[in-house]
């Protein structure tokens, strides 16, 4: 088996978009890493930066199961999970047995989407919130948490697990065969995470240009999109017109479509019009207006002044 570099050493801090979240264009940034690779000491360090609250998502369980009090979120200041636990009314002191592996995961992921949705909606203030579950319980699509600026720490596993043992006394010596098991698999989904961060940064420079088109709410209210057999299809005042992989891909192709419909509009052809006219004494009179500029040869043929004549015959619309 080969070992990918990040499992060994060290590489620089990955940084998504982190000058929109230092301008106030995005209030809320997500930091991600294998566990010990100093989310929380970097969340720290640019709370103070910034003056903002420093979520961190290992709360969340640890309150349910029975490691932390409701006193100690308060002092804590986690008020969105505070937030969370009242509106879910989450039990606490529970142990693994009380849930499946399939029920901590979507506990985990609806929190994840409710703290970043708590954060966006108050106005005014900065967000920090960190953990590994972001990378760990991410799925492709999930838009809540592509939309957010983000830094995926690079420090590697193997140094991140080493840390996290010792922040733990050892007691994870014992069991290191298991942890690089464990380093494996979550090196394919912090890689997954980065891969699909990357892919939409690509799309960057082209949603500059279609933004204008886009942020007109009177374009988007014309558009509705809804999920069939694995894929998004799109339509627009009730009439379909394309198909979406993913989710998160929809804006861009709605704003493509009306940048490519916005196009042919103002896309002007030369046409050449020519028709006849046949007396009623079986005269003919050809008549040819050249250099007409149209969209299309429907209206080349009205700028063309045909007469409304039912001796009319032999039309020719020619595009030159």
């Amino acid at each position: 088996m080969l070992l990918q570099e990040s499992l060994i050493f060290n590489k620089t801090d990955l940084e998504f978009n982190v000058d929109r979240f230092e301008s106030g264009e995005s209030n809320v940034l997500l930091i991600t890493g294998f566990s010990g690779s100093g989310k929380s000491t970097l969340a720290g360090e640019l709370a103070t930066k910034y003056g903002c609250e420093h979520f961190q998502l290992d709360w969340m369980t640890d309150y349910v199961f029975g490691s932390c009090t409701k006193e100690d979120l308060v002092e804590e200041g986690e008020y969105g999970l505070l937030d969370f636990i009242d509106q879910e009314n989450l039990p606490t002191n529970l142990s693994f047995e009380d849930f499946t592996e399939q029920e901590i995961i979507d506990l985990i992921r609806k929190y994840i989407k409710f703290l970043i949705e708590w954060c966006k909606q108050q106005s005014g203030q900065k967000f920090i919130i960190d953990g590994l579950q972001i990378y760990n319980e991410y799925k492709e699509g999930d838009s809540h948490i592509t939309s957010c600026p983000m830094i995926i720490k690079g420090t590697s596993g193997l140094i991140s697990t080493l840390r996290a043992a010792k922040r733990n006394n050892g007691s994870a010596i014992s069991n290191f065969g298991p942890l690089i098991r464990f380093i494996f698999r979550d090196n394919k989904k912090l890689n997954k995470l980065e891969k699909d961060y990357n892919k939409l940064n690509s799309f960057a420079d082209e949603f500059k240009l279609y933004e204008n088109l886009w942020e007109q709410q009177e374009v988007k209210d014309q558009y509705t999109y809804k999920h069939d057999r694995g894929f998004y299809k799109v339509y627009k005042n009730g009439k379909y017109i394309l198909t979406c992989d993913h989710e998160w891909e929809i804006d861009k192709e709605i704003a493509e479509y009306e940048k490519e419909q916005a196009e042919k509009k103002e896309t002007k052809y030369k046409y050449m019009v020519s028709w006849s006219i046949i007396n009623k004494d079986d005269s003919r009179q050809d008549f040819t207006k050249n250099n007409i500029y149209a969209s299309n040869e429907a209206e080349a043929r009205h700028l063309a002044n045909i007469p409304n004549n039912p001796y009319v015959r032999n039309v020719s619309v020619i595009k030159l």
